[in-house]
């Protein structure tokens, strides 16, 4: 076991793998930044996510397998407890259980033993073969949800989404759910889910929308409800909130990136959501002009403002371009 404060070390994940021996960077704040590689040991590159239990181990999944770090080394914790290769991590720290997905296999850890759920258990996807878990996550009602997606296909229905509640699984088609490439959810405060998808074509985002849960049922947010925005972006809301002192729910869209002789964006933009209904409002259209889309929505409580970050579409990480921050007055 390692100490709980033991949070100060930062998996640089070099995906090419590096021929450097382990560096360490001191920061400004004297924290150390170790780097890890295939050399020193880090087991794979392709990374799907991490989170810290409550014991301070570091879990690490992809496609590749599941491993844990204790500070010192990596180890394959499938070999250890029958874990087989998964593809997401969640963890729940009040209840100290580790949630683990692939398109197979769902997994409960519990820090000693594990609960394997498979088809007979009534677990699976909905969708085409060859899909990606996206996510899972629960709510605050304790439901676990997971998503999947098919990369560069455009077929119909062709990304799930699985419900885990009380023991029991609930996996939503096209019928009663058509919801193309599920990517994640936003929780309200009102108790609401506003799920996110990429659209059928996850290569190039054309067609996304959000869907709405409420009171068990899920309704299509897009041009049939008056809204025409694309590609929802999600923050982290453990740095940030799109959520304000009025309960208000803020959705960033980034639009459809068109690639062809010069980039353009379109149907990009802000959503709001009051727990009853969605709003949009003037401004940004006459400023985004399909050359600029919305990359977040936060809210300052010091500031008590809505804030929108933009973005002009560019193969460099870092565009000198993408220098502007909008502010949400008067409506």
């Amino acid at each position: 076991m390692i100490n709980q404060k033991f949070i100060a070390v930062c998996l640089i994940l070099v995906l090419t793998g590096s021929i450097y021996a382990q560096q360490k960077i001191k920061t400004e704040a004297n924290a150390d930044i170790i780097e890890y590689t295939n050399k020193d040991g880090l087991p794979t590159t392709n990374i799907s996510n991490m989170v810290q239990t409550n014991d301070g181990y570091l879990w690490i999944s992809g496609i590749e397998g599941t491993y844990r770090f204790n500070g010192y080394e990596f180890e394959e914790i499938g070999k250890k407890y029958g874990v087989p290769e998964m593809q997401d991590i969640y963890y729940d720290s009040l209840k100290n259980q580790l949630f683990l997905a692939s398109p197979k296999k769902f997994i409960i850890f519990d820090g000693e033993h594990y609960n394997v759920f498979g088809a007979k258990e009534g677990y699976k996807l909905n969708g085409l073969d060859g899909q990606v878990v996206s996510f899972i996550r629960s709510d605050k009602k304790g439901n676990v949800w997971i998503g999947s997606f098919t990369p560069f296909i455009d077929k119909e229905f062709n990304g799930g989404l699985t419900k885990y509640s009380n023991g029991k699984f609930t996996v939503y088609d096209s019928t009663s759910f058509p919801l193309h490439n599920a990517t994640g959810f936003i929780e309200t405060p009102y108790g609401d889910l506003i799920f996110v998808s990429t659209g059928k074509n996850t290569s190039t985002g054309e067609g996304a929308y959000i869907a709405l849960y409420k009171n068990n049922r899920f309704q299509i947010i897009d041009q049939t409800t008056g809204f025409d925005l694309q590609n929802a972006a999600q923050g982290d809301n453990e740095l940030t909130t799109s959520i304000d002192k009025d309960g208000n729910t803020w959705i960033a869209f980034g639009g459809v990136r068109l690639v062809g002789d010069e980039v353009s964006i379109r149907n990009s933009g802000v959503l709001m959501y009051d727990g009853y209904k969605f709003h949009e409002y003037p401004g940004l259209e006459n400023i985004l002009q399909n050359k600029y889309g919305i990359s977040s929505v936060f809210y300052s409580k010091e500031r008590d403002k809505i804030y929108a970050t933009a973005f002009i579409p560019d193969t460099r990480i870092f565009n000198p371009s993408n220098e502007t921050i909008f502010e949400f007055q008067n409506g």
